[in-house]
């Protein structure tokens, strides 16, 4: 009877264990689709674009060209959209710099190398970095402005 029991035990565990996985499956490839949707592109050149009246002049914190990038710059090098996330990050940075200062800064030496170091440089893929410039673009820019959420559509906000 014991073995019975637990051999119960066991399938339920490996039952729940596998509805589990495949729910993080599910959340995984919902998240990449977001993360690197078509439509994307142009909310994020729209937001460039945008920001470039004041602050066209903010280069990308990362120079793809270097030879002495470490792996996550070169994983964004290697990705258009994840250059171009990079860039709208450094520009919302800047903006958000200056306005939570009140002054004006060099725009072509700021960078914000705390978060770089703690956060940025520990994406493990792709997907974890774009998450990563999208939450921090995020926090720059204000959730109004920020082109990773979605416009209140019947008093909900999706993003």
């Amino acid at each position: 009877m014991k073995f019975n029991k637990r051999k119960s035990l066991i399938i339920k565990t490996i039952a729940l264990s596998s509805a589990f996985s495949l729910l993080l499956i599910g959340v995984n490839a919902h998240a990449e689709t977001k993360c690197f949707a078509t439509e994307r592109v142009a909310l994020i050149n729209s937001q460039i674009k945008r920001l470039s009246d004041s602050y066209g002049d903010v280069p990308s914190s990362i120079d793809c060209e270097s030879v002495d990038n470490n792996k996550v710059e070169k994983l964004t090098c290697s990705k258009a959209i994840l250059s171009l996330m990079e860039l709208l990050d450094s520009k919302a940075y800047v903006y958000a710099y200056e306005n939570a200062t009140s002054q004006e800064v060099d725009h072509k030496k700021i960078v914000d190398s705390d978060w770089i170091k703690a956060t940025r440089n520990k994406a493990k893929n792709e997907n974890d970095l774009c998450n990563m410039y999208m939450e921090h673009t995020t926090d720059s820019l204000g959730h109004v402005s920020s082109p990773y959420l979605k416009k209140e559509k019947d008093g909900e906000t999706e993003g």
